[in-house]
């Protein structure tokens, strides 16, 4: 009687055992694939991320969504640990799906792509998203590697495109660097904060009035340009909080414009009485 018993229930853990693998299979596809964005206000590409994720969430019921503001101090905290465990640009949004992450956001038709086929990877490989994962890594490494047991097909790399102002998108493989430099560079010099230090600048010059000492302002300002953004392209946008320095450099930036827009206007004024008493003497 005990051995019938002893292999009934031998028999049944078989079946349970057999069976398990598909049971576990498919509670793990019906499992939503997590979306982890870090976000912050103010930022318009958070925002457009925002609601992008907003519209996937209700229209896609196999994927979740948890968004870290960095308003808050225990998220921001998890967002400068993130940051600086990957040593990457202390920068938002920043998206992370299963062991890979995204940093910025373009447009749906780009960026949410890219977020999409993250999401599609990470349910085929039953990849669940955590961010203190030692695994993680850029999206982009990821697609433009191939692995050297030939696990996964090897694929080149999508191109990549731009958009410029009158011209539309371009792809960027396609045209010499010298040229796309100077096509990107010339398009992004149209913007209000470029004007703006421009035209102070251009001021400043017609006060000077000597040329050497033009010629020293303008190669002192061409130099410090320079060696600025050498150092935020290779140490400060790495190393500095700049989402959080922006909070405190926009307003003493305006502070100073002002001032200085009242400056110039004293000395109009100024100059204008002195040439007033001049012409009645």
């Amino acid at each position: 009687m005990r051995s019938i018993q002893t292999l009934t229930l031998v028999f049944l853990l078989g079946i349970v055992g057999f069976l398990f693998p598909f049971f576990s299979e498919r509670v793990m596809a019906q499992t939503p694939t997590e979306i982890v964005v870090f976000l912050r206000e103010g930022c318009t590409h958070c925002e457009a991320e925002e609601a992008y994720l907003d519209e996937l969430v209700e229209t896609r019921e196999d994927i979740t969504v948890t968004k870290y503001r960095l308003e808050n101090e225990e998220e921001r905290k998890i967002w400068v640990d993130f940051t600086d465990r990957l040593q990457i640009s202390k920068v938002t949004p920043i998206t992370v799906i299963g062991t890979a992450y995204i940093i910025g956001f373009d447009t749906e038709e780009t960026t949410g792509k890219e977020i999409l086929k993250l999401v599609e990877k990470a349910k085929q490989n039953n990849i669940v998203t955590d961010v203190s994962s030692p695994e993680i890594q850029s999206a982009e490494s990821i697609s433009a590697t191939c692995p050297e047991d030939g696990s996964i097909p090897c694929a080149i790399p999508e191109e990549s495109y731009v958009s410029v102002p009158l011209i539309g998108k371009i792809d960027t493989q396609k045209y010499p660097l010298i040229i796309l430099s100077a096509l990107l560079g010339f398009f992004d010099g149209f913007n209000p904060c470029a004007m703006w230090v421009l035209v102070t600048f251009l001021i400043i010059l017609l006060q000077v009035g000597d040329r050497k000492k033009m010629l020293l302002f303008a190669g002192t300002f061409v130099l410090a340009e320079a060696i600025m953004y050498f150092l935020i392209l290779t140490v400060w946008y790495k190393t500095w909080d700049f989402v959080q320095l922006d909070e405190i450099v926009t307003p003493i930036v305006g502070l100073v414009a002002i001032g200085g827009g009242l400056f110039f206007l004293w000395e109009w004024r100024k100059k204008e009485l002195a040439d007033k008493r001049t012409g009645y003497e």
